[in-house]
């Protein structure tokens, strides 16, 4: 084990996020800690906390996070609370498969995990991630989740968690390429049988949160699942498209309403005939408010 890791094993996970946080505030933190982060998770290994601790994940290249098992410590623990023995999970924007990993200890192998990943890359990953941990109920479709099916431009990323579909964005950060990928409506997957109804789909896109909601319309609809949406800036048209699906919803880690809310928040909505799940969400300290 490198001695970078050896410290980094040492910091507290609270800490750890504070640091890998300040990185995007301060310019020379932010060059001090992607020096760290290359020697330290450039990678294979075992998550070293939360509630993926002590799987195998491949995280050469990606978050820091992944490996120290620091990434998201919030909806790691929302994932614990929510997600049961024999569960689906459908994880929309999966990068390596962090989550995805995490949603397969939980379901257990009575459960299944579907990882939707745009990048051919990132998809591989995943399924090596899942194989290293004889994880047999992840199935992974290396695809886009969009509005409907068919193809569109991606937009590559020499870091795995920056890909993002060119009609978000003309340009992403530390872009390397352009590729075309298929795209599909989880409304088709649907229908054609390939995917199960979920209990909780966890939605990562980089912007095109609201595209993937329009294309799981029915879905969403049949189903009535737990959704956790990272915005990138959607906040007003995912409150619409959460209030048209008859969802309310809880901003992690604040009581600001879902427009108002930092563009970067992540989002737990719920069925409002389900309403009291939001209990849940309060246990593991997380402000609440209604997305309406």
């Amino acid at each position: 084990m490198n001695l970078t890791l050896r410290v980094a094993r040492l910091i507290p996970p609270r800490w750890a996020s504070s640091i890998a946080a300040l990185q995007w505030k301060h310019p020379v933190l932010g060059a001090a800690y992607r020096w760290a982060r290359k020697r330290a998770v450039d990678r294979a290994g075992i998550i070293e906390h939360g509630v993926g601790r002590g799987l195998h994940i491949d995280a050469s290249g990606a978050n820091a996070g992944y490996l120290l098992g620091t990434t998201e410590p919030a909806i790691q623990r929302l994932f614990a609370r929510l997600v049961s023995p024999g569960d689906t999970v459908i994880d929309v924007g999966a990068n390596i498969g962090f989550f995805t990993l995490i949603a397969a200890r939980l379901v257990g192998p009575k459960g299944c995990v579907i990882a939707v990943e745009a990048s051919s890359d990132n998809a591989s990953r995943i399924r090596a991630n899942a194989h290293a941990n004889g994880f047999m109920h992840v199935t992974v479709r290396s695809e886009a989740a969009a509005a409907s099916d068919g193809t569109a431009e991606f937009l590559v990323s020499a870091d795995p968690t920056l890909g993002r579909l060119a009609s978000i964005s003309p340009t992403t950060n530390m872009q390397i390429g352009v590729t075309r990928v298929p795209t599909r409506a989880l409304d088709s997957l649907f229908a054609e049988g390939v995917l199960a109804p979920p209990n909780l789909m966890k939605i990562d896109v980089e912007g095109a949160e609201v595209d993937v909601l329009e294309g799981a319309r029915r879905l969403i609809a049949s189903a009535r699942p737990v959704l956790l949406v990272e915005l990138h800036g959607t906040n007003a048209p995912v409150a619409a498209a959460l209030r048209d699906a008859r969802y309310v919803a809880a901003v992690v880690g604040s009581s600001s309403d879902v427009e108002t809310a930092p563009w970067d928040a992540y989002v737990v909505a719920v069925p409002e005939e389900s309403a009291s799940l939001l209990d849940v969400v309060r246990e593991v300290g997380v402000e609440t408010k209604s997305a309406r």
